[in-house]
């Protein structure tokens, strides 16, 4: 499989941009890298929860959050990034 470099910067970097903007991501990132609460219930956020039982597989790198060595994208922004083109 070939991909335009250009065209993969250019989506890292709208990936970037939409991230910045979103609380839960923005959450996450801060628990990832300053420490993550004692017990879940001390989380803050309704979205955070279903990160947390990745927390130890959750790392920060390039201003994105990666689950091992994938990119976390979430549900409500796929179709944003990944529309098919018309």
């Amino acid at each position: 499989m070939y991909f335009d470099i250009t065209c993969l910067d250019q989506l890292l970097d709208e990936m970037r941009s939409k991230f910045k903007n979103h609380d839960t991501l923005n959450t996450v990132m801060q628990y990832v890298q300053n420490g993550t609460p004692e017990g879940k219930r001390s989380v803050h956020g309704s979205n955070i929860g279903k990160y947390w039982t990745e927390r130890g597989n959750i790392s920060f790198h390039s201003r994105l959050l990666l689950r091992r060595r994938l990119t976390i994208v979430p549900l409500k922004l796929r179709a944003d990034l990944f529309e098919a083109p018309t």
